[in-house]
């Protein structure tokens, strides 16, 4: 929408709050994002000084000389304006030095109960950002493509029901442990295979019924010689999948992923759950067929 679109009341209530040389500028969705997302409106919002260019594809732009206050400003009247919830929350950066901004946008309803938040691949997070985020209750899946400024330790519980981390360096076997999620995706964390034999013995030992799948990316890729594979499966008394014995589907299905699991290493649970190991030059897979 624009300006002159918005009513009497709406420009009133806006102009109230605005400095003398604050401008903004309302522009209508993308129609990319409509065919994708059939059903979701979007909101573009962000920042920029006066003097910039002021005309561009974005949604909603404002040029002020306080930019953090009348940003904030806008984004609560927005979020006022909004009938239903947050699906995706996307940031376009979260460097450390915005530690600041960036939380207090987290900390608004309806922001702290979106469906979905992304934290681009721009820099570094801080780990007090990523822990705050960890510690959600309400995003029902979140994204991370960025690395964490510094190492830090997990103790605590982590529950968010999709959890994709790109940059997964921090993670060892007692964080993921602590993640009580029901897909975790990984690219190069801290994990051996050794760790994830233990990890599949503690689900084995445990009654775990809300995890679905792990899975964990090397850049470098996997070798996959005997001494690894007997890292991996040592001691888990797991046998190959065998079609005829009709025990579980070749293909293992979620919202976000199709895997073929021909070759897949099956150990079954005392509750009768299964699961598998599957993997290949770039993945390993930690993955739950069905619980009873």
């Amino acid at each position: 929408m624009e300006l002159k679109d918005l009513s009497a009341d709406c420009l009133e209530r806006i102009a109230s709050k605005l400095n003398a040389v604050d401008l903004y500028v309302f522009d209508k969705k993308e129609k990319r994002f409509a065919r994708e997302s059939p059903g979701h409106s979007r909101i573009l919002l962000g920042v920029k000084p006066i003097g910039r260019r002021q005309l561009d594809e974005t949604n909603i732009k404002v040029y002020t000389t306080t930019p953090v206050e009348s940003f904030f400003y806008v984004l609560e009247y927005m979020l006022e304006l909004l009938s239903g919830g947050i699906h995706h929350m996307m940031f376009g950066h979260v460097y450390p030095t915005e530690d600041e901004i960036v939380l207090r946008v987290l900390r608004l309803q309806p922001v702290s109960e979106c469906h979905r938040l992304t934290l681009p691949s721009r820099g570094h997070i801080s780990p007090n950002l990523y822990q705050h985020v960890l510690d959600s209750t309400t995003f029902y899946r979140v994204v991370i493509h960025c690395d964490v400024d510094d190492p830090f330790t997990r103790d605590t519980p982590t529950n968010i029901r999709h959890l994709d981390m790109v940059y997964a360096g921090w993670v060892t076997l007692p964080s993921l442990l602590n993640m009580n999620s029901e897909t975790i995706e990984m690219i190069e964390p801290t994990l051996t295979l050794r760790d994830m034999n233990a990890y599949a013995k503690n689900w084995l030992q445990g009654d775990n019924n809300k995890l679905r799948r792990v899975t964990i990316r090397r850049c470098r890729g996997f070798e996959w010689t005997n001494n690894e594979k007997y890292e991996l499966l040592d001691g888990l008394d797991s046998e190959e999948w065998n079609e005829a014995a009709n025990r579980r589907e070749r293909f293992y299905e979620d919202e976000t992923s199709k895997i073929d699991c021909e070759n897949g290493n099956d150990f079954t649970r005392s509750d009768g759950a299964l699961a598998t190991f599957q993997f290949n030059e770039s993945y390993l897979h930690f993955l739950v067929f069905k619980y009873r």
